[in-house]
């Protein structure tokens, strides 16, 4: 029998990993210039180009001679392009995040004559389970995958589905990427390589072509490529040189767009994180921590502060700017960068690539709010709100302490607020004693108006009573304006011609009040607010302290004498939250793994509890504890050192009025190497599940291990972001945390740090093979002072009905202040107010940018129920579009948009994500 195989030449091209980006790039080029002379001189050769648009833009920003010619390669679909900006991680990257990769990967391969239509996945380190829904929303009926597939799957194809439904057909890579790399390296020729071929892959295919990826990683095409693979016997194996896409719309009935086949396949629902085929390296969820902080912040920068403000309340749409940022939060998504499972410099980078979009997306937020500010007099503040609903923001700022008169918030409507009141004693930055020749020399110390950091207000000469000269800096300016030359002149005048006696010289910040209050402000709305002096009544339930406990009508926290906390909803109580247990890391940035010996520490040493706040507004308990922890392994890394380094932990519980959780941050000193650091929350009641918040879903999973396989060990560690909830216990969290539901049930642990000093261990206790070179990587280890913010939730029923996702929202979106800018009697600006979301609290907002200037909003209905969502006011029209823009229709089965009295009425179909254009806002 004649096999009909389809080999696709193609690379796998890392962008950076165990090299950072400028050296692979010199490769990159070296590639891109080898591959068109072939596709010149070899007219029937055909190449893939590995799914992603960055390896083309990176070739490009070197040889832009060379646009033309691929576009000429592109356009006769000898090369195939995209569909990605590049191969991301799916678990680490927002979901907003992954559809701007799509967007920009298409925008992208337009340029050069269209993308490939297909969901090119080959090396992600599993797979989220709305993809199938993503995909096909962005026009995609295909994806091609390898990692993640579960032993229950053995052809290769099957049909993927989406917690809405959403179904794709997935070719399953066989054997991996480069499951024919090695086709003409074989010494017995390249059909001998396809008989061995054949026999590892071809019990996947049965009587169907097979497909042979013909590359690996950075592999550079080789010149007469096309003579030796069609030099194969033709009686024994019929060789098709091809692309990915041609090959599927060759091989699948109905082809590219509209397979058929789907019904008569073997079906999966959900997430893909199985190790039963290729290992899927669940380790890269935690390990260098910065990494993954840095990606929340500029995601959220980005998408739900400076996007949604600047559609709203901005000006000019600055979409140069907002395209550079997200092009380098898209580009950090990648599977090797994000995952932080790489050198030193490659990690350092993408740390400032985050920054930098965050700078972009900061700049843009600042000036948004600045026009707003500009109407607010100067010793008032502006606060935003970044939610589409209604919320109580906190606010803290400090007025002149006149004495003992109360302090309220005064709001432009009249009402006022109350604040809870702290005294901030007198600061001196500077006490000296010199010459008279000298005391004005603090004025040469100035810059503008600027002194050690304050700005100057005053400068007080007292030469009858202790020859003393006071400047007086704060960040309260109490005037308009300060002639600085002028108030020079007159300081000398004062100080007088004797240059003998000496004048003691102090800058000083006077004593301060710190005023704190809760705001109200309107969906995605500003409101400002000034100090006055007055009383005014709290109108929710203070935050009360007694003794080390702290409660709000809502819930309420005790610290107890061994350091942990016990917390108490209106129908919950989880006690001894927040133990901490340090055990050593034996592993890699790939997996985790225990050394044969561990040592693990739980118990502190020395507890100290303080209670810092005391509310109405704020409380806040301190809880240090001192441990021992072992400073790193012994050599061979099979136990950790006997030397042990003392290391102070603080844990901080914040409880605010009106919130139904209690905010904890922890804090220490990574000063040792080499272990895990995990924070334990009891459940309350012992469960068999746990709910996570992904990428548009939240995602059931239950206590086993992942499947294992492939010579990697199946673990319990789980990625979430915005989320967990497990029993009667939501953690809500910043950014993507990877956690484990442990003691049968009883208690989540969520890893605070894993550092490690290893890329890859050729030796790892969970992983038998390298995942990558054996290169130590200090960064992994993490050293240095960490802080991680969480909250936790007691609750009881459903995650969906307890509010755990509007809690989620509320904590990791605070509001934005800045301080007024206009005169001392300007009166107080009206408010604002953006766009409202009235709709059951699991629905949550992914986007609002404008687009062909209109407002496009796009919503998530994380809920295995429909729901309607409103929008408005003000809207005139609404339209249905996809993921990319394009129109989809007024009404697509469950997911109707129409227009009701300046509102749009969108319904949203279980775990459907529906992105909507507006007029008229």
């Amino acid at each position: 029998m004649t096999i009909r195989v389809h080999v696709v030449p193609h690379t796998h091209w890392d962008r950076e990993w165990y090299l950072p980006f400028q050296r692979f790039r010199g490769r990159l080029v070296h590639l891109g210039d080898r591959l068109l002379d072939m596709l010149d001189d070899e007219p029937n050769f055909a190449f893939t180009l590995d799914g992603q648009m960055a390896a083309v833009e990176d070739y490009l920003e070197i040889r832009p001679e060379a646009r033309q010619r691929l576009a000429d390669f592109v356009g006769s679909g000898r090369l195939a392009v995209g569909p990605w900006l590049i191969l991301l991680d799916e678990f680490l990257p927002s979901g907003e995040a992954i559809v701007r990769n799509l967007e920009l990967g298409r925008r992208a391969a337009a340029e050069l004559g269209g993308r490939m239509p297909v969901g090119y996945l080959p090396d992600m380190f599993g797979h989220v389970a709305q993809m199938p829904q993503i995909l096909r929303q962005a026009g995609l009926a295909h994806a091609v995958l390898w990692r993640g597939v579960p032993h229950a799957l053995d052809g290769h194809a099957f049909a993927w589905a989406a917690p809405d439904g959403s179904v794709v057909r997935v070719e399953y890579l066989v054997g991996g990427y480069g499951n024919a790399a090695g086709l003409l390296a074989h010494p017995g020729g390249v059909d001998r390589a396809l008989e061995l071929f054949e026999e590892n892959v071809g019990h996947a295919f049965g009587d169907a072509d097979r497909l042979a990826m013909f590359g690996t990683d950075h592999q550079f095409p080789s010149p007469g490529s096309m003579a030796a693979l069609t030099a194969a016997d033709p009686s024994r194996h019929a060789v098709t040189v091809t692309t990915l896409s041609t090959y599927l719309d060759e091989t699948v009935p109905g082809g590219l767009s509209a397979p058929e086949d789907l019904d008569a396949l073997p079906r999966w629902d959900g997430e893909l994180r199985s190790s039963a085929r290729a290992n899927i390296l669940m380790g890269v969820l935690s390990t260098n921590v910065h990494v993954k902080a840095a990606a929340a912040r500029a995601e959220r920068a980005l998408a739900r502060y400076a996007e949604p403000w600047q559609t709203l309340h901005g000006g000019r749409w600055p979409d140069v700017q907002l395209d550079l940022a997200w092009h380098k939060v898209v580009e950090c998504s990648a599977h090797d960068s994000v995952t932080a499972c790489s050198r030193d410099e490659v990690a350092t980078q993408v740390r400032v690539r985050y920054g930098e979009a965050e700078q972009i997306a900061d700049g843009i937020v600042e000036q948004v709010l600045g026009r707003a500010a500009a109407a607010v007099p100067r010793d008032g503040v502006l606060v935003a709100n970044p939610s589409p609903t209604d919320r109580g923001l906190l606010v803290s700022l400090e007025v002149p302490d006149p004495g003992d008169d109360e302090w309220a918030l005064e709001l432009a409507d009249g009402r006022r607020v109350a604040c809870q009141q702290e005294r901030v004693a007198e600061k001196v930055m500077l006490d000296t004693s010199v010459p008279r020749s000298q005391a004005t020399h603090a004025f040469r110390l100035m810059h503008e108006r600027e002194l050690f950091g304050g700005q100057l207000i005053d400068v007080a000469v007292e030469a009858d009573d202790g020859r003393r000269v006071s400047f007086v800096v704060d960040d309260i300016v109490a005037g308009d304006h300060l002639d600085v030359a002028a108030t020079r002149e007159r300081v000398e005048a004062e100080l007088g011609s004797d240059a003998d006696e000496p004048w003691s010289i102090r800058i000083v910040r006077p004593r301060r009040r710190r005023l704190t209050a809760s705001i109200p402000v309107g969906p995605l709305g500003m409101a400002a607010a000034r100090p006055v002096v007055g009383r005014a009544e709290l109108d929710t339930y203070p935050v009360r302290a007694d003794g080390t406990r702290l409660s709000n009508g809502k819930v309420s926290v005790t610290a107890t004498a061994d350091g942990l906390l016990d917390i108490s909803g209106e129908t919950a109580r989880l006690t001894g939250v927040g133990r901490i247990v340090d055990g050593g890391e034996a592993g890699d940035t790939y997996n985790h793994a225990a050394p044969a010996t561990d040592r693990v520490v739980d118990e502190p040493t020395d507890v100290q509890v303080d209670v810092v706040a005391a509310g109405p507004i704020v409380g806040r308990l301190r809880i240090t504890r001192t441990y021992d922890w072992p400073v790193g392994l012994v050599h061979d890394a099979t136990a950790r050192q006997d030397t042990t380094r003392p290391v102070a932990v603080t844990m901080e519980a914040e409880l605010r009025t009106d919130e139904p959780f209690v905010r904890i941050t922890t804090t220490f000193d990574n000063a040792v190497r080499d272990h895990r650091v995990r924070l334990h929350v009891p459940v309350g009641a012992p469960t068999d599940a746990s709910h996570a918040q992904g990428q548009f879903a939240v995602v059931t999973r239950g206590l086993d291990p992942t499947e294992e396989g492939h010579g990697e060990v199946g673990t319990p560690t789980h990625p979430a972001r915005g989320f967990v909830a497990a029993g009667n216990a939501a953690v809500l969290l910043e950014h993507v945390t990877a956690y484990e539901v442990v003691d049968n049930g009883r208690e989540t642990a969520l890893t605070l740090v894993r550092a490690t000093g290893m890329l890859s261990r050729n030796t790892n206790a969970n992983r038998e093979e390298p995942a990558g070179p054996e290169i130590e990587v200090e960064h992994a280890q993490c050293q240095g002072p960490l802080t991680t913010r969480i909250a936790v939730l007691p609750f009881t029923g459903t995650w969906h009905d307890a509010g755990v996702a509007a809690a989620a929202e509320r904590f990791a979106h605070p509001g934005r202040t800045l301080a007024g800018t206009a005169g001392h009697d300007a009166p107080l600006p009206p408010s604002l107010e953006g766009l409202r979301l009235d709709a059951d609290h699991h629905v949550t907002v992914s986007s609002i940018r404008r687009r062909d200037d209109l407002v496009e909003v796009r919503l998530v209905n994380e809920h295995p129920h429909p729901a309607t969502a409103w929008l408005g006011p003000g809207v005139t029209d609404a339209t249905r579009v996809d993921l990319l823009g394009e129109v989809s229709g007024r009404a697509t089965g469950d997911d109707q948009v129409t227009t009701v009295d300046g509102r749009a009425r969108v319904e949203l179909g279980p775990w459907r994500i529906v992105t909507v254009r507006l007029s008229g806002v």
